[in-house]
């Protein structure tokens, strides 16, 4: 099981400048790896938008898309709200691997997306996102990863458990045996209750994490994980959460069971 996946790297050098802010149009893209695939749509909005949707299949029966949205925020000590990343300076998709790069005042940030196909039914999605302190002081950020999942291709009837300290596993309502565990840090909120996590991303109010909203009853899953780092000069460090989807072993069985059926009916 992973732990908090912060990375830190001193000396790492600069992107080069742009001459000029990239199109937000052309910032979206579709990357795959045996059976798995993942999508995610131009996003035109601001800094105080909800960010774009996504798309994310692994195969298996149905091959159905188990989510809805993936976004980074982010708050710089002193900022009084967060603000979702936007205004790309570039962006690139390619094989397994799609990325995004941001220039702001006090920082560089590179967005990467890697999916990987594991089998009929099996797939991960990892998503980093690093920061390059481009200032001669020291620079302190909240970095926050949102995901809206609709396990199994359906939505309104998830549940979800904190299994371990990173980690909260989000199973599918409709018998269909699918389950995604979303791993990141220690620090996470999932929405139900009087609160909705994307509202505190997109207020006008600094906000920060408070592990709430587990376990939840039947519904949609909208959770976030978020980090808080402090950047010397020219450092850089890397935030990751992943997604991991698996059928049940009863799933399993059906998916043998359908490659059977279909050997023979070729025979």
């Amino acid at each position: 099981m992973k732990k908090n996946m912060l990375s830190v790297s001193v000396g790492v050098a600069g992107v080069c400048l742009a001459s000029a802010v990239f199109a937000q149009a052309g910032t979206g893209g579709s990357i795959s790896n045996n059976n798995a695939s993942f999508s995610i749509a131009d996003y035109l909005g601001e800094g105080t938008g909800v960010g774009p949707a996504a798309n994310l299949s692994v195969g298996g029966i149905g091959n159905p898309d188990h989510l809805q949205q993936a976004w980074w925020w982010f708050r710089v000590q002193g900022d009084s709200r967060e603000t979702a990343f936007s205004n790309a300076s570039s962006a690139s998709y390619s094989g397994a691997t799609g990325r995004v790069n941001y220039q702001y005042a006090q920082f560089d940030a590179t967005m990467i997306w890697r999916v990987t196909g594991f089998g009929n039914g099996r797939g991960l999605l990892t998503q980093t996102l690093t920061i390059h302190n481009t200032t001669s002081s020291a620079l302190t950020i909240q970095l926050f990863n949102y995901n809206d999942l609709a396990v199994g291709g359906t939505d309104g009837n998830d549940t979800a458990n904190q299994i371990a300290t990173n980690t909260i596993r989000v199973d599918d309502g409709g018998n269909t045996g699918w389950k995604v565990a979303y791993e990141g840090t220690d620090a996470f909120d999932v929405t139900g209750g009087s609160f909705n996590v994307l509202n505190l991303l997109t207020d006008s109010s600094a906000d920060l994490l408070g592990n709430r909203g587990l376990p939840t009853g039947a519904g949609v899953f909208k959770g976030a994980y978020g980090w808080t780092m402090t950047l010397n000069p020219n450092e850089a460090a890397t935030a990751s959460s992943t997604l991991t989807i698996t059928p049940t072993p009863g799933t399993l069985g059906l998916l043998g069971l359908g490659g059977l059926a279909l050997i023979r009916r070729r025979r």
